[in-house]
Parts: C-alpha cells; sequence; structure tokens
C-alpha cells in the first residue's frame, strides 16, 4: 500500500498529460504528415471604391469552418473556425482574379479582429479553436444573435483562442479564383460589371480557388512544412505551409454587393444564415468550400515537457529510495 502512495502522484502526472486534449480542436484533429482540412464558409463582397464594378480594390471578407480533419477523420463539431479577409489586386485574362491580403481600413484582418497584435499587414486568414463547441455559424446564428458580419467574427474571436494566421510572407505565396461563370455566359470578369452577383444562385458555382499561404503565427502543439504546388498564374513552382488544394465558390439568393457609401458594419443588411437544411436561401453573401492541405510533424508541448519530466524525476527519486 505504501508503494501504492508513493506511485499514485506519478500516475495522475502521466495521467494528466495523456488525456489533455480529448477535444477535436486542431491540436487533437491533425496527425504527423500530410492532412487535408475540409471547410464551409460564408463571405461578403463589398464594391470598395463603389463604381458597380467587380473590380481591383474591392474586398471579399468572411469566416469558415473546418468541418474535418482527413487522415484522422476527426469532425471538428464547430470547434475550430477562421476570419479572413482578402483584396482583389489584378485580373489576368479577364476570368483570373490575383487577391492580396486586404488594405481597406475597416477591412483589414488586423482590424476585423480587434487590433490583435499576432496578426500582421500581410496576414489573409486566422484561426481559431475552442475546448467545446461554437454554435453552428454556417446553419445558425451565436447567441449575441448579431445582425452584420463582424458580428459573427466577434463571437469567433472572442470565444476562441487564436492558434494560426497564414497570408503573404513569401514571394512565391499567391492566392487566385479562377471566374467560372464566364464560361457560362453570366458575365462575371474582373473591371466589369458586379450586378450578376446580386443574381447568384445558392447552387452557382463562381469560382475554383487556388492558394499557398506562409503560417505567420502558430501557437499549436504542431510545426508547418512547407508543401510544394504549382502557381498557375506564373507557370512556375510555389510552396507554402498552407494550401488551397481544390474548392469552389457558390452564390446566394440575395447575395448583397456594398459599396463604399453603405456602412459595411451592417454587411447584408439584416444579416442572416443560408438555411441552408430547409432550402431557404435569405441574405447571406457567398458560400465557399475548400480543401486545405498542411503537413505537419508534432512539436513537444512545452507543459506537458515539465509534467513528464516532473513525472520521470519522482519515478527517479523513488527508485533511489526503495534502493537505499
Amino acid at each position: 500500500m505504501k508503494n501504492f502512495n508513493k506511485l499514485a502522484p506519478l500516475a495522475l502526472a502521466l495521467g494528466f498529460a495523456a488525456g489533455a486534449a480529448q477535444a477535436t480542436t486542431i491540436n487533437s484533429g491533425l496527425v504527423a504528415g500530410a492532412n487535408n482540412l475540409i471547410d464551409e464558409s460564408r463571405e461578403t463582397y463589398v464594391d470598395a471604391n463603389n463604381d458597380g464594378k467587380f473590380g481591383v480594390g474591392d474586398v471579399i471578407f468572411g469566416y469558415i469552418r473546418i468541418s474535418d480533419f482527413q487522415p484522422s477523420g476527426n469532425t471538428a463539431g464547430n470547434q475550430v473556425y477562421g476570419v479572413f479577409s482578402q483584396q482583389i489586386a489584378a485580373g489576368s485574362a479577364g476570368r483570373d482574379v490575383v487577391f492580396q491580403a486586404t488594405t481597406v481600413a475597416g477591412l483589414r484582418l488586423k482590424d476585423l479582429l480587434g487590433g490583435d497584435a499576432n496578426v500582421g499587414t500581410n496576414a489573409l486568414a486566422a484561426f481559431y479553436d475552442r475546448p467545446t463547441a461554437y454554435t453552428d455559424l454556417i446553419n445558425s446564428e451565436p447567441p449575441t444573435a448579431p445582425t452584420s458580419m463582424p458580428g459573427y467574427l466577434d463571437y469567433i474571436r472572442n470565444n476562441g483562442t487564436l492558434r494560426v494566421v497564414a497570408g503573404f510572407g513569401d514571394a512565391d505565396d499567391f492566392l487566385y479564383s479562377e471566374i467560372s461563370r464566364l464560361a457560362a455566359g453570366m458575365g462575371l470578369t474582373v473591371g466589369g460589371s458586379n450586378t450578376s452577383i446580386l443574381s447568384a444562385r445558392f447552387a452557382d458555382t463562381l469560382a475554383s480557388n487556388f492558394g499557398a499561404f506562409s503560417i505567420l503565427y502558430e501557437d499549436t502543439d504542431w510545426s508547418f512544412n512547407e508543401i510544394g504546388t504549382f502557381n498557375p498564374l506564373t507557370g512556375g513552382a510555389a510552396d507554402g505551409g498552407v494550401l488551397i488544394s481544390s474548392g469552389t465558390t457558390s452564390g446566394a439568393v440575395g447575395a448583397d454587393v456594398l459599396p463604399a457609401s453603405h456602412n459595411w458594419q451592417d454587411a447584408g443588411g439584416a444579416f442572416k444564415q443560408c438555411a441552408t437544411v430547409t432550402g431557404g436561401d435569405v441574405n447571406c453573401g457567398f458560400t465557399n468550400k475548400n480543401n486545405f492541405s498542411v503537413n505537419v510533424y508534432k512539436t513537444p508541448e512545452p507543459g506537458s515537457l515539465g509534467l513528464f519530466s516532473a513525472a520521470l524525476l519522482g519515478l527517479a527519486g523513488l527508485i533511489r529510495r526503495r534502493k537505499s
């Protein structure tokens, strides 16, 4: 019985270290090596210079829900969300939209995240998680019942922990969308009228998305390797810590075009979510589905290392006492 009492602190310490991460957060969803993170998102388009065109300087911002992690198969269960903001930098061949980090005051990612010091000027997206679920922000409203897109972003930021910020840190980082509606005769081109966005239906595919980003801030148990990819715009190789390997952007009935004169805080007017379960599409901006590819390796957590070291020291002391 005496030996059990001496071993109990060791067992408790090891048990705590092993069982610390049970929830499906970023830490517990990833596995060493290649991973695909499946997302869904809601986003709003802002005609930043109020010229009636889908053109350079316009902004798309919103939030991302990571739905599940592959190959672990863990469902995130509304525990991992991201906030993003991107600005049209250029158009190529009419149908290619080249994006950069947003520079429009009030819509920069740092602005949308309350001026967080970990979010720099080149940041594109920031990912948060929490040990218990957020409200399902894809199909319902959070408890605060906001009527604006920033209200949803505040809910994510105020109720989670910032884990990863990704953006343009290297010369070969890129983000672009290939417009699909041009081929369908819908008239959406860079520099052309944005009126066709207003008539976009929920089932319409507007664009396909590709990109490679650097990790600008990282607070997880993992380190991110660079992954090689191909940049169709340059015809050359690129790499990044996070890749958008595939994905589509779709429209929705009532998707709002917001001119600069509109108060973007009320993005979408009486902002509601798309009722995708019932099929009743309401004013909610665009929807998006992407695959985020990452390749990671484990970084020992200082807290766990400390517990493990303490346990080993305790075991060593016990052995010495037993020998004496």
